[in-house]
Order: C-alpha cells, then sequence, then structure tokens
C-alpha cells in the first residue's frame, strides 16, 4: 500500500517477537549512494530509534527499498500456492 501500514506493521511484529533490529536500505537513483539504516521503534514514544545510518554501496539495484527483518519462524514464498512472487534475498 501506500501509507506503509503493511511494513509498520512487520517491522513491529518483527521487533516484539525476536527483538531483533530492522534494516533498511534505500537508494533513489542511479549514480547515488545508498544509505542504509539500522532502527528499532520506539514503543512507548512511537517514534523510530536510530541505531546506526551510513552511506554504502548498493550495486545490486540502480534504485530501490530494501528491508530486512526477523521473525520467530520461515516462510519459503515459492512453496505456498498463489504466491506468485519470491523476496529477494
Amino acid at each position: 500500500g501506500q501509507q506503509g501500514i503493511g511494513i509498520s506493521s512487520v517491522v513491529l511484529y518483527a521487533q516484539l517477537t525476536t527483538g531483533k533490529p530492522t534494516t533498511i536500505i534505500s537508494k533513489v537513483k542511479k549514480g547515488d549512494p545508498a544509505y542504509k539504516i539500522v532502527m528499532h521503534l520506539d514503543t512507548k514514544n512511537n517514534a523510530p530509534e536510530v541505531l546506526s545510518d551510513e552511506e554504502v554501496e548498493w550495486k545490486e539495484k540502480e534504485h530501490g527499498l530494501k528491508i530486512e527483518f526477523f521473525t520467530p519462524s520461515a516462510i519459503n514464498f515459492d512453496e505456498r500456492p498463489g504466491m506468485g512472487f519470491s523476496p529477494a534475498l
């Protein structure tokens, strides 16, 4: 969705169930640097807590957004009927 409600819920669920931070890599366009942010959600104040923020090289993509998080169980999207996609690992 356009509002980011789904990914916000996933990040919160991942943090609450594992205690691990989320990593975000963002690159606006080809030739620009990418930025990597490692963060937690401060649930008491409903605000992000940035643990680290750095410029990184991301050669795999010309532009885009990558969000990495941990959950307490594994899901193999390739074997789920009707999913029609595989997440980038």
